[in-house]
């Protein structure tokens, strides 16, 4: 996936405006992480947060809790409205 967004080209001119999109957020954080820390994001989380805190907090879950993730659904733009490209 960040190879896919290093290629894409922007939408707009560096450093005039910032967009970042829900489902490529994670991995531009977890790539930026891995090159400086080392970790994923998930492994970061659970070392620096979730077992100290003993929260119950994950970033990608093993098969065995996909039970406890809800359905992610695509929602349709409605018909009489074009996608706007920024």
């Amino acid at each position: 996936m960040t190879t896919a967004l290093a290629e894409q080209p922007p939408w707009w001119e560096p450093g005039t405006r910032v967009g970042y999109h829900v489902n490529t957020f994670g991995f531009l954080v977890d790539e930026v992480l891995r090159r400086v820390d080392g970790r994923t994001l998930g492994q970061f989380m659970r070392d620096e947060l979730v077992q100290d805190l003993g929260i119950d907090f994950h970033v990608s879950l093993p098969p065995f809790e996909d039970e406890r993730v809800a359905e992610w659904m695509a929602c349709q733009p409605v018909a009489d409205e074009e996608p706007q490209r920024p």
